[in-house]
């Protein structure tokens, strides 16, 4: 009996029990092609229905430095249990370091998105892509943004993309242009600024509220020369026993050259410091992995913060009811988006050595958790 008794309880263990979160790589389930993305892949993903979110991310930085981040979302990702409520976000630092931080509500019946590919309407506002190319107009009163992005690599997911949680929750990410050519111009307070650099394009979405399930990440991606580094420190909530996931991708050219995630991949930390709205942040990381043939690190130096945003606030104007809102709901994230410099260190076997720098990386700091 005794005997019998062990077996039951090591039987999860024998049949490969799945863990309460990881990173999929169930391609059939998901319906996925295990070798490529495909256009429909950054087609309009959850329908905006109840529980969930989804939004389309593109940052661009020019050649003397000055960035810009246009997010569009089917609604706020603290709260999915909402009906459709589309933003498009903006966030404009100019090259002698002026910074535009701008949110703009989009009417229910304004908003479209194709499920076929990236079509997005967005009142006066449209973006398009095939994967290959993709044009970004945006029109507003306060700015007027008009940018293509080629893709210069390959379209890419971890895995699956998929992070599940307890089986029936999701987070899920791939990435259409890991990095591209930029150019175009936008206007800002009678500001006109031609536009010619690079740029990148990933996609989100899920189907539970994101602060329950994740605590905090950080996520960058760096480019040096024909080089494209993508790196993230996912930690998951304490339900979740704070796992980690550490994703690190390099791409050279137009093929990626490494990817490894927790199992193979390091993060490091500089003594984290408080920084208004609150939240504890590092200003010196570094990402370390390898394929067995090389070594590949990726550090990052704060110079400047460029967003630093309270998350209740920056959609709740009311001091009072926002406020309120954190009381009641226990609520209390910030993003921060850093800019600074960063360099990419290869090590070989052979002992070859090569270090590339940039003085114009951007990254940011998710933060949900307490």
């Amino acid at each position: 009996m005794k005997k019998i008794l062990l077996l039951i309880i090591a039987l999860p263990t024998l049949l490969g029990a799945q863990e309460k979160v990881y990173l999929s790589d169930l391609y059939a389930e998901q319906g996925l092609n295990k070798n490529k993305v495909e256009l429909w892949e950054d087609g309009y993903r959850t329908k905006g229905q109840k529980d969930t979110y989804e939004w389309w991310y593109f940052d661009f930085v020019a050649d003397d430095g000055t960035t810009i981040v246009i997010s569009i979302l089917t609604k706020d990702i603290e709260n999915p249990k909402t009906k459709l409520k589309p933003k498009i976000i903006i966030d404009i630092t100019e090259r002698d370091g002026d910074k535009h931080n701008l949110s703009f509500d989009i009417p229910r019946d304004d908003f479209y998105a194709s499920r076929d590919s990236c079509f997005i309407a967005a009142g006066n506002s449209t973006i398009t892509g095939d994967l290959k190319k993709y044009k970004i107009d945006i029109n507003t009163e306060e700015v007027k943004i008009k940018m293509t992005l080629v893709n210069q690599s390959v379209s890419w997911r971890p895995k699956t993309g998929y992070m599940i949680f307890d089986e029936d929750k999701y987070f899920a990410w791939v990435v259409p242009v890991p990095r591209g050519k930029a150019t175009g111009y936008f206007e800002i307070n009678g500001y006109d600024y031609q536009f010619d650099g690079h740029g990148y394009h990933d996609h989100n979405w899920g189907n539970y509220r994101l602060p329950s399930l994740l605590h905090h990440w950080y996520w960058s991606r760096t480019q040096f020369g024909n080089y494209t580094v993508l790196a993230s420190e996912i930690v998951t909530e304490k339900q979740y026993d704070y796992k980690t996931f550490t994703l690190f991708a390099v791409f050279d050219s137009n093929k990626v050259v490494l990817y490894s995630d927790q199992d193979s991949s390091e993060f490091y930390q500089s003594v984290p410091v408080k920084y208004p709205p609150g939240k504890p942040i590092s200003k010196n990381l570094l990402f370390r992995s390898n394929d067995g043939q090389k070594i590949y690190e990726l550090s990052l130096k704060t110079e400047d913060i460029l967003v630093s945003a309270d998350l209740v606030k920056s959609n709740i104007k009311n001091p009072a009811a926002a406020t309120a809102i954190k009381v009641i709901t226990g609520f209390d994230g910030a993003y921060y988006r850093f800019g600074g410099k960063a360099s990419l260190e290869i090590f070989d076997k052979n002992g070859k050595y090569r270090k590339l720098k940039t003085d114009n990386a951007v990254w940011e700091l998710m933060y949900f958790g307490d």
